[in-house]
């Protein structure tokens, strides 16, 4: 599986649009990053986790730039929190008023390649999570934690991201790491993941 690559260049160009717009609000680590019916959500600075409200299962961690609420839809946004992982700077824009700058900017053909990303990622994730056992989620899982950038790589416990990706207990995560790591299909330092070869299909 490989991770959806992000729509960078058309992030960066949406959120630009809107640096003059309104002062960014500043927000520390922990703190809600809101999320609100017909309004966009641009994040311009900063890391952050998707939560989902019912259960608080992380659904993915982020680094901007990134946008939410593009479809206006207040039931899809009920589903999912946002939580700063670093200092974050982001605004919040009325639907119609953000879609109207993107209108006067010539910027409207820059939304599908946001929309197949957050889709894309969606389907990503269902294919490493939905059908599978307990051994398949924790390796998909590292498999992705292994696709995202060192530096983000650095700050995430790899057993607390399994953990609350997946829902399993602790103890089975920390179990099928242990095995891997004896066997050095994985190589775990300090609790961060440093280097992975080919995973078994199976463990033995």
């Amino acid at each position: 599986m490989t991770l959806p690559q992000k729509p960078l260049s058309e992030l960066y160009r949406l959120t630009d649009l809107f640096t003059d717009y309104h002062k960014l609000t500043r927000v520390e680590r922990f703190t809600l990053i809101p999320v609100k019916a017909h309004t966009v959500t641009l994040i311009h600075g900063g890391q952050f986790s998707i939560i989902r409200s019912s259960d608080r299962l992380l659904f993915e961690k982020q680094t901007a730039p990134a946008l939410y609420g593009l479809t206006g839809n207040s039931h899809t946004l009920s589903y999912i929190r946002i939580y700063a992982d670093t200092q974050c700077h982001f605004q919040l824009v009325p639907l119609e008023a953000f879609m109207q700058r993107l209108e006067d900017n010539h910027s409207l053909h820059l939304i599908p390649a946001i929309l197949s990303w957050h889709i894309e990622s969606l389907l990503y994730r269902d294919e490493m999570m939905m059908g599978r056992n307990s051994y398949q989620m924790i390796k998909g899982n590292i498999l992705h934690l292994n696709q995202l950038d060192e530096f983000m790589r650095a700050k995430i416990n790899v057993a607390d991201f399994i953990v609350k990706r997946t829902n399993l207990s602790r103890s089975i995560v920390m179990k099928v790491l242990s095995a891997l790591r004896a066997k050095n299909y994985i190589d775990v330092k300090r609790g961060k993941l440093l280097t992975i070869s080919q995973l078994p299909e199976k463990l033995s």
